[in-house]
């Protein structure tokens, strides 16, 4: 009896041990599959959206001296499904064109909503705000070859006995605004309204720096810097660009010390 025992023991751990590497097979088989889709190359995942910094060319296979496909005018955007080394894997309408060698391309992300953001932020004893976060398109980011996300940021705070409604305006560049860290997009928000006020002679603004590989958000700093202190959690997790720009919200409103209520208020008043 004790013999039986061990044999079914040891069938069981055969039979765990067979399901395991049959289990491994097909998930591998799986990944080589969507591997191999890209012209017969194992791709590697990367950006999906990137900007052309100079003419260059679409090759066939990811090597210089492959057939030509088509030209690439600086400026030009383009799609991407993943990387293949130093190479990026080009699509045009869904279908697979060729590779173009990732030195005179430069990622970008999509800034766009596909619906307004809401949200609230609050400290207990200095402010409650509600707010929403809308797109409100795309313009250019001055000389850059790649473009900013705009958004308009409608606020309604009760700080202590008073009911604050205005409006701010926030702006996230689609290209790494940073170009050593091809991660790393700036959002910043703008107070008008400190602009017109006697005692400032520029638009009061709020950036955040956001790196969409490590999802993250950190707190740089504000164009007047008497009126902000640093947040307690200056750097946060952010899981999209939605998150990003939400927290970046909750982050200019915790950095504002009263001054900057008060202003506002009398500002609006």
């Amino acid at each position: 009896m004790a013999r039986k025992r061990v044999s079914w023991a040891m069938q069981k751990t055969v039979l765990i041990q067979i399901v395991c590497i049959v289990l491994v097979v097909f998930a591998l088989a799986g990944r080589d599959l969507r591997a191999e889709n890209f012209l017969g190359f194992e791709i590697e995942p990367g950006f999906e959206k990137y900007v052309v910094l100079r003419d260059v060319n679409v090759r066939a296979r990811p090597e210089t001296k492959s057939k030509r496909i088509k030209g690439l005018k600086k400026g030009n955007i383009i799609q991407s499904v993943g990387n293949y080394v130093s190479w990026v894997a080009i699509i045009e309408d869904g279908k697979p064109i060729g590779f173009t060698f990732d030195k005179f391309l430069l990622p970008l992300i999509d800034g766009s909503l596909a619906k307004d953001i809401s949200g609230n932020v609050k400290i207990p004893d200095q402010f409650d705000c509600d707010y929403i976060i809308s797109f409100t398109g795309i313009s250019e980011a001055g000389n850059e070859l790649y473009n900013m996300a705009d958004y308009d940021v409608s606020a309604l705070c009760k700080v202590g006995n008073l009911n604050l409604s205005f409006s701010m305006f926030m702006f996230m560049t689609e290209g790494p605004s940073k170009r050593a860290k091809l991660n790393v997009h700036q959002i910043s928000i703008d107070v008008i309204q400190f602009e017109y006020m006697e005692n400032y002679d520029e638009v009061f603004t709020t950036t955040v720096y956001y790196d969409h590989k490590l999802a993250k958000i950190s707190y740089d700093g504000a164009s007047l810097p008497s009126l902000v202190s640093s947040p307690k959690e200056k750097i946060q997790n952010a899981i999209s660009v939605a998150d990003a720009l939400s927290k970046t919200v909750a982050l200019t409103f915790s950095s504002w010390k009263p001054r900057v209520w008060e202003d506002l208020a009398e500002a609006l008043n």
